[in-house]
């Protein structure tokens, strides 16, 4: 993850329990430019994301991106969580190894968690073990809004329960699972929970394993769903004909972005 120049929003989790960074208790810095490309932000919601009142796109978070916390960092980042003392608005957790027993620790602890608006997981080996608590987090947790989760090993499983969980969620915005082994059938699980979500605006399936035999329930998705402003199915196995399909489907969607 990229730092910023801006000023900085000492983390709370990292105030609180030093061991998780070693001596840099210094804040982290999020830019939306990592994924703006493909799931740009609304400058009404860059604004209701930022904890202060600078006009940027970056939020402030736990620094712990690549430093290998683990199963045991993360634990230990649940229980801080459960205390009721954090003030983070993101947790920049990607490529430490976590693991399902971590991951079910932190979306546990994030239940009652009021402040975290973006949890950022890519990289962290995380399977279909630990997406029902997942899913438990989703259905009542309406504070999260950013969900990334790229290069995992969700597969069909994991989406299917992640797909559960948003079905009673009105928070996510952005869902970020590219790189996941999903194939059609996840897919279709998935798209058939959210195909009413109230405020899902970007969903990343790139890198998957979708193929033309999903093109019924995207076109189907797409014609019901109201709010959803980006797709991006890049790096898939869909065929030259398939995408042209997807795309008449969306010309009565204006300003609708697919890519493809």
């Amino acid at each position: 993850m990229p730092y910023m120049s801006d000023p900085i929003i000492e983390s709370s989790a990292i105030r609180h329990a030093p061991n998780l960074a070693g001596n840099q208790h210094h804040s982290e810095k999020f830019s939306m430019s990592e994924y703006s490309q493909k799931t740009t932000i609304p400058e009404a919601d860059k604004q209701s994301m930022s904890p202060s009142p600078h006009k940027n796109d970056t939020i402030t978070g736990t620094p712990l991106t690549g430093r290998n916390i683990g199963n045991r960092g993360a634990q230990e980042l649940a229980q801080f969580i459960q205390t009721g003392n954090n003030s983070d608005t993101a947790l920049f957790l990607s490529q430490n190894q976590i693991g399902d027993t971590g991951a079910q620790a932190l979306f546990k602890a994030l239940q009652q968690d009021k402040s975290v608006k973006h949890l950022i997981l890519a990289r962290n080996s995380i399977t279909s073990f630990a997406t029902a608590a997942l899913a438990d987090l989703l259905k009542v947790n309406h504070e999260i809004g950013w969900l990334v989760l790229s290069k995992n090993k969700l597969a069909d499983a994991g989406i299917s329960d992640i797909g559960q969980g948003l079905k009673y969620n009105t928070s996510i915005k952005h869902l970020v699972v590219d790189d996941n082994k999903i194939s059609d059938k996840g897919l279709g699980s998935l798209l058939e929970n959210i195909k009413e979500h109230p405020s899902l605006k970007s969903l990343v399936l790139s890198q998957n394993k979708i193929t033309d035999a999903a093109l019924p329930a995207l076109i189907s998705y797409l014609k019901t769903n109201k709010c959803l402003k980006k797709l991006d199915l890049t790096s898939n196995q869909l065929s030259l004909e398939a995408k042209q399909t997807l795309r008449e489907s969306i010309q009565h969607k204006p300003g609708f972005i697919l890519y493809l």
